[in-house]
């Protein structure tokens, strides 16, 4: 396994202890807060989605779905963090 592929792995494992620590928590949140959750859950799923296709062989190089999974993974950890951000304001 290479180096990047394995910090993926680290990084999505920490954004899915992160996602079940805000499921746990996002009905105190406003709205908004709860809008932005179920954005970032549709590209959760998008993820898992990408993920899967690493397992499986397909068309895509490793190295090009790596480098889209890795652009979800920062891209879901900025919302959720954003959203931990309103939760304990």
């Amino acid at each position: 396994m290479s180096p990047p592929i394995g910090r993926l792995r680290e990084d999505v494992e920490h954004l899915r202890r992160f996602r079940s620590e805000l499921k746990a928590d996002i009905h105190l949140g406003t709205l908004e807060t709860k809008v932005q959750f179920e954005d970032a859950e549709t590209r959760w799923h998008q993820l898992d989605d990408r993920l899967r296709s690493i397992s499986e062989e397909s068309g895509e190089s490793l190295h090009d779905v790596g480098k889209a999974a890795r652009a979800l993974v920062d891209e879901i950890h900025d919302s959720y963090r954003q959203i931990r951000g309103k939760l304990s304001s």
